[in-house]
């Protein structure tokens, strides 16, 4: 048996969280097929760092799963969302806050020497979800609806953060700061939203 047939017997245990396609309950098919890729991308990656030497490119697969996990997440949540306000299931006011953007400021009165009093003018940001939501607000809306409960709330906010983390350090530093024990709790995170979304659309 060479290495490839090898590592396509083999699965990280972990990965056992990961819900083998087709995800059926997804109605778009190129999203379908996006999160059914790479679900088995990243569990492949997991097994492949698992059952080789990799050296210190094991923490490059490491960061590499979690991007593309912290993406099925972010994705399967935003998707979701849509579909049940478009269903009428949820209000998009009970889900969303007001959002403004300064549209313009005048000086009104200069009150100290740095000290300025400030007239603004904002504009009300009309409310949706769309592609351009920010994953925050999509786990803050996904809890508000019920979608996710606090425990998975706080599990997709650390995903969201740790993804954040390795886009802002770039390749700037050397990031060694995550293990197996985290991989296991991003497919379990990733598996519950999995669960979680195939409830609500079914």
């Amino acid at each position: 048996m060479d290495a490839k047939d090898k590592l396509g017997r083999l699965q990280y245990p972990a990965s056992k969280y990961l819900v083998a396609g087709p995800f059926e309950f997804i109605g778009n098919k190129t999203l379908r097929g996006n999160i059914a890729i790479n679900t088995q991308y990243v569990a492949s990656l997991a097994t492949l760092e698992q059952e080789y030497e990799v050296g210190q490119v094991s923490y490059s697969i490491f960061k590499d799963i979690i991007v593309q996990s912290a993406s099925i997440v972010e994705s399967l949540i935003n998707y979701t969302l849509r579909s049940l306000l478009r269903m009428g299931k949820i209000k998009i006011n009970d889900v969303l806050n007001d959002s403004f953007n300064d549209t313009g400021e005048r000086i009104l009165h200069r009150c100290g020497k740095n000290t300025y009093l400030i007239e603004v003018k904002r504009k009300k940001d009309k409310k949706e979800i769309n592609g351009e939501t920010h994953f925050v607000d999509l786990n803050r809306a996904a809890k508000r609806c019920r979608l996710i409960d606090d425990d998975l709330f706080e599990r997709c906010e650390k995903l969201r953060k740790q993804r954040n983390r390795i886009h802002l350090a770039g390749l700037a530093g050397v990031d060694k700061n995550y293990s197996k024990n985290d991989l296991d709790e991003v497919f379990k995170t990733v598996g519950s939203v999995i669960n979680k979304v195939e409830k609500s659309l079914s």
